[in-house]
Parts: C-alpha cells; sequence; structure tokens
C-alpha cells in the first residue's frame, strides 16, 4: 500500500541507521485543530453540562503517525533497508440508534468514510486510499441485564484508480453482554472480516467499569481501550490506547496485489464538552506499526515490517447524547 514510484530499491542493508521522516506538513493541520477546539471550548465552559461519557453518534477526526519504521526489501535479512513511513487519516462517521420495540431492540446503522495518506521516506509521491464502510448493528435486550448483539459490515478499500471486487470487504459479529451491577458491564463474543486474501477470524472482549460517574475504564479487546475522569465538569482527561488496520489492494501506481497494516497508538487524551452535544478531543502519544506487509507490489520490493516507534497527534470533533439517568 504505501509504496509510492519514488520508494528506496534493493540496496543492501547497511549499519547506517535509518533516516527518521516527521512530516512537517501535517502538524499545522493538528495544532489549527487544537486551537480552534480550545478557542470555542473556554468560552463555554462556565455554561457547559456536568456529563461524562455519553453515546458518540458522529465525529470528524485526523490522525497522523509520524517516524513509523519499515523494512524494504523480499525478506527480512536479504536485501532489506530500512526506511520511514508517515500515515495521515482523515474520517467522518456517523449513527443513528432507532428504537425497533421500544427500550428491547434497537437498530444502529453507521456510516464511514476515510481517507488514507501514506509517504515513505523522503519521496514526495504518497499513496492515496479511500475507505467506505457501511455497518448495521442490532442490540436486543434479554433481560435480567443480558443483550446480544448481532453485527454486518460491507464495504471498499481502494485507491479508485479502478474499483474492483476484490476492493471489496465485509464482516459479521456477534457479542453478548452482561450487566453485573450498575456500575460494571462485562460482554464477550466474535467476528469473522472477510477481504480480498480470505477469513479472518476476530475474538472479542469487553469490560466498562464506571466506579463514580466521573471516572470510568472502558476496553473494547483488541480496538481500543480507555481509562478516564473528569475533574472538571466541561473536561475529560486520561490515556487512550487504540489499534486501527485494514487489508487491501491496489490498481493504480503502484499496483498492489495484497497489502494489509496494523497501527497502535497509546498516550494520553483531553476532551472539551462544548455544550448543546458537542466535544472536542485531542489525542498524543506513541506509534507502532505491529503489523505491516505489501505483496505483489508491481515495479518494486515486497515491504516488510520493521521495528521502532514513532509519534501520532489527533484531533476529533464529536457529537454525542446523554441518556436519560445517567
Amino acid at each position: 500500500m504505501f509504496c509510492a514510484q519514488r520508494w528506496p530499491g534493493r540496496a543492501k542493508a547497511t549499519s547506517r541507521p535509518p533516516r527518521r521522516f516527521a512530516s512537517r506538513a501535517s502538524l499545522p493541520c493538528v495544532w489549527a485543530l487544537a486551537l480552534i477546539g480550545l478557542s470555542i471550548a473556554l468560552p463555554w465552559a462556565a455554561s457547559a453540562q456536568p456529563v461524562t461519557q455519553g453515546v458518540a453518534l458522529a465525529a470528524v477526526e485526523y490522525n497522523t503517525s509520524n517516524a513509523l519504521q519499515l523494512r524494504i526489501g523480499e525478506s527480512a535479512d536479504q536485501d532489506a533497508r530500512d526506511v520511514t513511513l508517515d500515515l495521515q487519516r482523515f474520517q467522518i462517521w456517523l449513527q443513528v440508534p432507532v428504537p425497533l420495540d421500544g427500550k428491547k431492540s434497537i437498530a444502529i446503522p453507521k456510516l464511514r468514510y476515510e481517507s488514507l495518506v501514506a509517504r515513505a521516506g523522503d519521496s514526495d509521491s504518497a499513496i492515496h486510499l479511500k475507505v467506505l464502510d457501511l455497518r448495521l448493528s442490532v442490540r436486543q435486550a434479554l433481560g435480567a441485564g443480558w443483550a446480544v448483539i448481532p453485527s454486518l459490515n460491507f464495504g471498499f478499500a481502494s485507491d479508485l484508480a479502478q474499483l474492483r471486487t476484490r476492493d471489496f470487504f465485509g464482516g459479521a459479529s456477534l457479542v453478548v453482554t452482561k450487566r453485573v451491577s450498575p456500575s460494571l458491564s462485562l460482554g464477550a463474543g466474535a467476528g469473522l472480516a472477510v477481504a480480498s486474501d480470505g477469513p479472518l477470524p476476530v475474538p472479542v472482549l469487553i469490560l466498562k467499569w464506571t466506579p463514580r460517574k466521573d471516572v470510568w475504564l472502558s476496553i473494547v479487546a483488541p480496538s481500543r481501550a480507555e481509562v478516564a475522569m473528569a475533574p472538571l465538569p466541561w473536561l475529560e482527561v486520561g490515556l487512550a490506547a487504540n489499534l486501527t488496520g485494514l487489508r487491501y489492494t491496489l490498481s493504480g501506481t503502484p499496483t498492489v496485489e495484497s497489502g494489509r497494516y496494523a497501527n497502535v497508538t497509546a498516550g494520553a487524551m483531553g476532551t472539551f464538552h462544548l455544550g448543546n452535544g458537542f466535544h472536542v478531543r485531542l489525542d498524543g502519544g506513541v506509534s507502532s506499526l505491529v503489523q505491516f506487509k505489501v505483496e505483489g507490489l508491481r515495479g518494486g520490493p515486497d515491504v516488510h515490517r520493521g521495528g521502532g516507534v514513532g509519534w501520532f497527534a489527533r484531533a476529533a470533533l464529536q457529537f454525542r447524547v446523554f441518556p436519560l439517568g445517567r
């Protein structure tokens, strides 16, 4: 995926450390969003309602991960060379809960669009990947604190040079949750993601614990984890970790028969309540590629995962609702 025309060739590995390349162009975008959010948040702080968490219905997000290390070559120890990678992700999504049977059954359709830009080393060329994902989940209460949540999704990941059948993906999952107490909920299930390179089973574990209304721990493994608190009515602070990934093919330039990546970010977060359901969230910390592989790259070597840790910054504008009784 992330192999533009000017990727380094098959040079033999040397003892010289890889050049760490960080995209300066991405920094103004993050700081601009941060300053806009703060300028809006501070005047609203005095009138914001003392609420925590809530259910996000929509979000606009920009995320940059920089100085990630890759190994270029046919194998990890032959004709290999280390380079650095920068990723910029922009996504916007919307979900609308629809009651089906009072409070017992709720359908949640969700539409997500993502634009991913990747640049390796000092190259001026970049890969642009578009993702459109439509998901439908249904939460069915079973009584005694039990609930079941089946989910289906369908979409595509492509550079849009030529949309082909192998650019499409789909999946399904089934999760069962139990409200153990008013402050603790547990869940478990499994999912199956299907793309051009075959099916991928994914286990799901859920833990949500709220010992106080202003302190919470939320884990939806393997995708995200967060521990946070609300020291002020208009502010949330905490630590968060996220796992994002994608399987894809490219039909433009370059052409990639099969590719996949998984990126882990972990660091501090802060959310400013603007009032009327709007929030600005800022994250920053370390970023690492836990999986990265490109196969069938036309005109260049395959890409394998390298070691090392980079950094990331994220800014998001969210719209949340807060159920009665919170």
